[in-house]
């Protein structure tokens, strides 16, 4: 389970004003069309991206619903300006409440491959707190797992995606695919907590294929600011639970809704 890759960033009334100065973001390939912009949003005054390699931000209105998420980005306390790492533009605008939040066949909604947004199926604390995941997940997966589009993406994604990942990957699973546990699949003994709300919600919505995962494994994402490792570990530190990690158990159930090889 990933924490380190996105926290959403909440706005309020009182934090101060930030610029976002993004670039042309123009693949029409892949569905993105973003012309260079300059915007405003307000975000906490501690903004930062996330800390892996994607530098994730996404900041949230709650009130308007309106939002916005970077890859790549590149944030400067002094200016108070957001914009993309140079010669890596990737940035998506939206309301999440309205929009589509997975993209269209003209525009992105987020800067996933898939072109879904990254704040769309993250587990969060108010799941947590709540006791039940009532959405949906979202999945990346690893090269073996994911189909490659080649050059012009035949076949290697479907709705809700509206886009792939470049590489030439070797699996059957298409971009956009919804995995998840068939009904009636009884729940595995021994589930922690959030094992069980993990089973529920991917037996009741599923996860939505809408990225690649380095390595070996497929990932599952948490928003890094209210779900910290120490919560996310029953799910997946299969070394710390005698190699009996709540995804050792639920992985096998996993089917892909309407395989289309």
């Amino acid at each position: 389970m990933n924490t380190d890759s996105v926290g959403i960033w909440w706005s309020s009334p009182n934090d101060p004003v930030w610029t976002f100065a993004m670039p042309a973001y123009v693949a029409p390939t892949y569905h993105r069309n973003r012309p260079a912009a300059t915007f405003t949003m307000r975000a906490p005054a501690n903004l930062a991206a996330g800390t892996d390699s994607d530098h994730i931000l996404v900041v949230a209105d709650p009130v308007s619903g309106e939002y916005a998420e970077v890859w790549a980005a590149s944030v400067d306390p002094g200016t108070r300006t957001v914009t993309n790492l140079p010669g890596s533009p990737g940035w998506a605008t939206g309301n999440m409440i309205t929009g589509a939040g997975a993209g269209t066949m003209s525009n992105n909604d987020g800067v996933r491959a898939a072109n879904f947004s990254w704040a769309g199926g993250l587990i969060t604390g108010a799941d947590i707190a709540a006791g039940r995941i009532d959405h949906a997940l979202v999945v990346a997966l690893p090269a073996e797992l994911l189909k490659g589009g080649g050059t012009t993406g035949a076949g290697a994604w479907r709705a809700p995606a509206t886009a792939w990942d470049a590489g030439y990957w070797s699996g059957p699973v298409q971009m956009g695919s919804r995995i998840g546990i068939p009904a009636g699949t009884p729940r595995p003994a021994g589930l922690s907590a959030l094992g069980s709300m993990m089973f529920d919600a991917l037996q009741r919505y599923g996860a939505f294929v809408g990225d690649y995962a380095g390595g070996q494994w497929p990932n599952i994402y948490a928003d890094g600011h209210t779900v910290n490792t120490a919560t996310a570990c029953p799910a997946f530190c299969y070394w710390s639970y005698n190699g009996s990690s709540d995804m050792e158990k639920i992985a096998p159930l996993l089917r892909v809704a309407d395989y289309q090889p």
